[in-house]
């Protein structure tokens, strides 16, 4: 599999991303007693941004020659 840079690193950043955001919302719903209520919301766009990173490295940064 022959995949650039630029490729690997916005899939790598994606889904580092997306655990994040998935580890604060996991983190908000087993300590509900946190004061800081606003990492709910901050989840979801970290998890939109993650996931527009991954489709980005695995779409358009392809190697199309056969």
């Amino acid at each position: 599999m022959n995949i650039k840079f630029r490729a690997f690193a916005a899939i790598l950043i994606g889904m580092t991303l997306i655990g994040a955001s998935i580890g604060f919302l996991v983190g908000y719903y087993f300590h509900l007693d946190f004061d800081g209520k606003y990492w709910m919301y901050i989840a979801s766009p970290i998890m939109g941004i993650g996931c527009g990173l991954v489709i980005y490295g695995s779409l358009f940064e392809r190697n199309m020659d056969l």
